[in-house]
């Protein structure tokens, strides 16, 4: 690395003491070519570079802007120098080395504060990721005990997934609710007194009333004039299963007229 010791008019390395001591020495340099050891300065052409050592320092020399040599006797060289260095304070001057340093500290510092902002948002990053991770694990844990309960009410609906044996029974369930065939019916006269059927040979009837009545179904039912036995009004088409076998009884309100009832079965 180049010397940049302030020598004295003997060679001799000026101690660190301060910027007022290297100025004193200034002063008395006489000699151009000591000037040459303040600021290092290859000359053009030169290829001495190589030779630079401790013991033998880089020539250096002190110019104006105009390109002449500062007055070795004064110390405006020295000064020149110290305007340009700048001197070390929290605020330098402008336009100095020291100022250009602190430009470049403060815009570091300012650099490190926002990788520290990126690095905390990094952080709360990584945690909201952790809990979306959480969340998610928790849902699937939901959808593995849906998928359970659906297997489960498959299972129900088919009994042989080969043959869909219980599912083809719902679906024949389904179509005859919806699709009903009924046979031949039978008229019964409904008076004041309860009237039964012949034994109905079907499940399910149809029972369609003309006047305000009650009905009761079973192998000998009476029906009466009360919560014992099912109301229908005039006009009203109810089905009810009964066991095949079994007859209807029918009996009219005792404050209406007569009327019949229709019992047609469900084939």
């Amino acid at each position: 690395m180049a010397d940049t010791n302030i020598y004295e008019p003997t060679d001799a390395a000026v101690a660190p003491t301060g910027y007022q001591k290297a100025k004193s020495s200034a002063k008395t340099l006489a000699d151009t070519s000591r000037v040459q050891r303040i600021v290092p300065a290859v000359s053009t052409g030169s290829d001495s570079v190589a030779d630079v050592s401790a013991t033998a320092p880089m020539p250096v020399v002190l110019r104006k802007s105009d390109g002449s040599l500062f007055n070795p006797s004064t110390s405006e060289g020295l000064d020149a120098l110290a305007t340009i260095l700048g001197a070390v304070a929290a605020s330098p001057t402008a336009n100095t080395v020291q100022a250009r340093l602190k430009a470049i500290a403060d815009l570091l510092t300012t650099q490190s504060a926002y990788l520290d902002g990126v690095e905390t948002n990094q952080s709360s990053g990584n945690t909201l990721l952790t809990a979306i991770d959480t969340k998610l694990g928790t849902q699937a844990g939901y959808l593995d005990g849906v998928e359970t309960t659906l297997t489960s009410i498959l299972a129900k609906l088919i009994a042989a997934p080969a043959t869909e044996a219980k599912q083809d029974s719902q679906v024949s369930e389904i179509v005859r609710i919806g699709t009903r065939s009924y046979g031949v019916g039978t008229k019964l006269a409904v008076t004041s007194a309860s009237a039964v059927s012949g034994a109905i040979a079907a499940t399910e009837v149809m029972i369609h009333a003309t006047a305000r009545c009650f009905i009761k179904a079973g192998s000998a039912p009476t029906a009466v004039d009360s919560g014992d036995s099912i109301p229908l009004e005039a006009g009203e088409k109810f089905v009810m299963r009964i066991t095949s076998g079994h007859k209807i009884a029918a009996v009219r309100s005792s404050s209406d007229a007569d009327g019949s009832i229709y019992i047609i079965p469900v084939v």
